[in-house]
């Protein structure tokens, strides 16, 4: 086995793998492919045929002036006929070493289960990334609500401006244009719906009488005019939302749990502490 960077070559075997290892159509994949260079995806292979892959898109971190080069490890994948032979261990060294050769100063990613915050912080990892977790009722956000924000069109690039400015003062991946209009084709393939405001946005899905606000993001002090945003766009009687840890929906603290980790690779990331970063887009 051989880890390696990927090349044009590799693309019919690796949208096999994908498609096999999480399901998506044909266009969900394409459009992914669009956010990508060969140079971001690892893969490991057998006699030439990939069998596990990561990718690994630039992604810089931001928190005010400060900033993180770094790569986000995202849809790593391995063939079922090949798992438990500690490839995506192998790949995940190969992409740090990777990363290094082109000075970025970090990677990071978001576990898919919870179980696997203990396997990433085996392999270097560590939690830098939460959220807070709170459920209001209708009635309840009515009475918190002030004169509703004003929705604006959900481009990537309103997506872009609205979510910098929310997140100005909190450490995040600022996702690239590209990365953003592949996040708003996601909401819409999957039946998440996103609404953009002149001070921030919610992503959500409802499904019968209650909503699921997945990323809830708004400028410091703003909550209750996104809110007012929110209850015009549904009539559910039920909210549970996801958001940063500094933002605050009434007075109920929430709870707070781990989102996401971070792997520093330079002296400069070492040294940087993340302290209750936020990623909110996981492009999952």
């Amino acid at each position: 086995m051989q880890c390696r960077l990927a090349t044009t070559e590799d693309k019919t075997a690796l949208y096999a793998l994908w498609q096999n290892t999480f399901g998506d159509e044909p266009a969900v994949i394409d459009r992914f492919f669009h956010c990508v260079t060969p140079n971001e995806i690892v893969v490991c292979g057998e006699n030439g045929n990939p069998v596990s892959a990561l990718y690994m898109p630039r992604v810089e971190l931001r928190c005010g002036k400060k900033t993180l080069s770094a790569a986000y490890i995202y849809a790593a994948a391995t063939d079922t006929a090949y798992r438990g032979r500690g490839l995506m261990t192998y790949l995940l060294q190969f992409a740090a070493e990777n990363a290094q050769r082109q000075s970025l100063e970090g990677l990071y990613l978001v576990p898919a289960e919870r179980t696997l915050f203990d396997y990433y912080g085996a392999r270097g990892f560590v939690t830098a990334f939460f959220k807070k977790l709170v459920q209001y009722s209708r009635s309840e956000l009515k009475a918190l609500c002030e004169n509703p924000a004003t929705a604006l069109p959900a481009s990537a690039l309103q997506f872009f401006k609205t979510r910098e400015q929310a997140l100005q003062e909190i450490w995040h991946p600022a996702y690239s244009q590209t990365i953003l209009d592949f996040s708003l084709f996601l909401n819409k393939q999957y039946g998440s719906e996103t609404l953009l405001t002149d001070c921030g946005y919610a992503v959500y899905e409802t499904e019968e009488n209650a909503v699921q606000v997945t990323d809830f993001c708004c400028e410091e002090g703003k909550e209750a005019a996104l809110l007012g945003a929110l209850l015009q766009k549904t009539d559910a009687a039920k909210f549970a939302f996801s958001m940063p840890v500094p933002r605050q929906i009434g007075s109920m603290p929430g709870k707070i749990v781990p989102a996401g980790m971070w792997r520093p690779l330079s002296e400069f990331g070492k040294q940087t502490e993340i302290q209750n970063g936020y990623i909110g887009i996981t492009l999952g």
